[in-house]
């Protein structure tokens, strides 16, 4: 076949010669030179491989592969694409800034949320206003009261009282945080919200509520440095007087809760109660069983008293404080079923000073502890 196909070329060459007056002309025939060449610029049989029908296949080579075959070779030739691609990392950039939201939350769970930080608020209740006048934050607004008062509260403008918060003075200060006592929330809720006041009810009834007050406005409102300080201030008087109550006997003790019109005596789950029951006191309030489901306040049952025989009572007095404290010496001085008693025989009833003890008293919350502690345990 070889035999045949150089015969066939040595005729055409021939022919041609004539044709051209013997001068050879170059043909479209690929010359042994550039078939040399051509040959050499191609892959290795090995590298590429061969089909059964002798068609050139490429595989795929990764990228590692590819690299070491051009660098062998010397060429720059394009990669084939690799199959799975391993994604480029995307370049940092700095984080998006999310907004600060402003929350804080109510012993129920109910959540108060805003996106800024309240601005000018509305104090309805001392304990509160006195807190938040310590840590620096500002306010605009206070609740009528007859207690002193700081001199950065002594001057802010009246928004009326815990129970009925005057809604036009409320607008006026263009409030955007009005905080009231829980106890008042239930007859509050539905007109602060008529008036699309926003208005967050805050629990400062017991002792401790005043050191959760304390952490969560300064955690709102970015004073925790501060807040922690006053925490810590306040925790070392406690351990003071705690430790020095230590061991002692536990006195049994009456709390009585006297207005111009009646006598009420105090259970452990008010201030005063709640103080006493942290010094180790026996209430014995909590001991009286009544027929009705009673809130802290409980009427007066001296027969009752007497059978449970308190070793000390305490005496606090509610709205006129010199009126309640004549009915109070009356009522001891004619009435001579109190001689039964061991706390009035052996002179240890006490008369508690209203601004420590008519209800939460805020940051003086350590005095009115210290001050207990005192006659409790002389």
């Amino acid at each position: 076949m070889l035999k045949k196909q150089a015969l066939l070329i040595l005729v055409i060459l021939s022919l041609t010669l004539a044709g051209c007056g013997g001068k050879s002309q170059p043909v479209n025939q690929p010359t042994q030179a550039a078939a040399v060449e051509t040959e050499e610029a191609k892959p290795d049989e090995k590298d590429v491989g061969e089909t059964p029908d002798n068609s050139v296949e490429i595989p795929v080579a990764s990228d590692t592969e590819e690299s070491d075959k051009n660098n062998d070779e010397g060429t720059q030739e394009a990669k084939a694409p690799s199959v799975s691609v391993t994604p480029t990392p995307a370049a940092p950039t700095a984080p998006v800034a999310q907004p600060t939201k402003f929350r804080l939350v109510e012993s129920d769970g109910t959540v108060f949320e805003r996106d800024t930080v309240p601005q000018r608020i509305v104090i309805l209740s001392v304990p509160t206003a006195i807190i938040m006048d310590t840590l620096g934050i500002e306010l605009v607004g206070i609740t009528m009261t007859s207690r002193t008062l700081p001199p950065r509260l002594a001057d802010l403008p009246e928004a009326g009282m815990p129970r009925d918060p005057n809604i036009e003075v409320i607008k006026s200060l263009n409030a955007d945080l009005v905080i009231i006592s829980t106890d008042f929330k239930q007859m509050n809720k539905a007109k602060m919200e008529q008036h699309n006041i926003p208005t967050y009810y805050i629990s400062n009834q017991l002792y401790e509520d005043t050191f959760k007050s304390i952490e969560i406005l300064g955690k709102a409102f970015g004073k925790e440095a501060e807040a922690n300080q006053l925490i810590r201030d306040m925790r070392a008087r406690e351990n003071q007087v705690l430790n020095a109550a230590k061991g002692k006997p536990a006195p049994k003790v009456l709390i009585l809760f006297g207005t111009a019109d009646s006598f009420l005596m105090q259970k452990s789950n008010t201030y005063a109660g709640n103080l006493v029951a942290k010094l180790g006191g026996i209430n014995i309030s909590d001991q009286i069983k009544l027929s009705e489901v009673s809130t802290g306040n409980i009427p007066l049952n001296i027969e009752q008293v007497v059978a449970l025989n308190p070793d000390i009572i305490f005496r606090i007095s509610h709205g006129t404080a010199e009126e309640t404290q004549q009915i109070y010496d009356k009522e001891f001085a004619t009435n001579p079923i109190w001689n039964a008693v061991s706390a009035h025989k052996n002179n240890r009833v006490y008369d508690l000073p209203m601004n420590l003890f008519f209800s939460n008293s805020g940051l003086q919350v350590i005095d009115s502890l210290e001050h207990l502690a005192k006659l409790m345990y002389p």
